[in-house]
């Protein structure tokens, strides 16, 4: 039987993308030297774990160490930045660290997409109370509507705690 091993992560990058270069170029089987550039980036991911007592949403944040390597980390470091939304697919990969003798985990990139534009103009990092408000009820006439929304924190307001109750099944 066959194993599978694959991360699939939407999430937003926790700094600008530094470019590095490998200190020993990798070679193809034809001889010719391939692209040996490599970043390291934090991707960052919420779960909503529910409300609290004030009405605000409690969130767990979780960071993906993530490799990415060749011409996908040149188009990163090209199209990312803090804050960005990405897709990441790859690979999970655990290894000792060689200071400390503990472990770490990293996704090794298949695939990564930048999800927003770098010139979507500068990302704030808090957004104003009638920004929340104003995203709020955007994402909650979306819902009424059936479209769906980027804001799944949002989308869960309109739905009532014991909406589960009256369900058939």
């Amino acid at each position: 039987m066959a194993t599978v091993n694959k991360q699939i992560i939407v999430g937003r990058l926790g700094k600008d993308v530094e470019l590095k270069q490998s200190q020993n170029p990798l070679v193809d089987a034809n001889g010719v030297p391939r692209n040996a550039n490599y970043c390291y980036v934090g991707v960052a991911t919420d779960h909503v774990l529910g409300k609290n007592e004030d009405g605000t949403w409690k969130t767990e944040t979780t960071w993906h160490n993530v490799t990415v390597n060749g011409e996908m980390a040149e188009r990163l470091a090209k199209n990312g930045r803090k804050g960005s939304l990405v897709y990441v697919e790859g690979r999970t990969q655990h290894k000792k660290d060689e200071k400390t003798g503990g472990y770490f985990t990293n996704v090794i990139a298949s695939q990564i997409t930048v999800l927003d534009s770098k010139d979507a103009g500068p990302r704030t990092e808090a957004k104003t109370e009638q920004t929340e408000q104003v995203d709020r009820g955007a994402a909650k006439a979306a819902a009424q509507q059936g479209t769906p929304t980027t804001e799944p924190a949002a989308v869960m307001e309109t739905v009532p705690a014991d909406a589960g109750s009256d369900l058939p099944f």
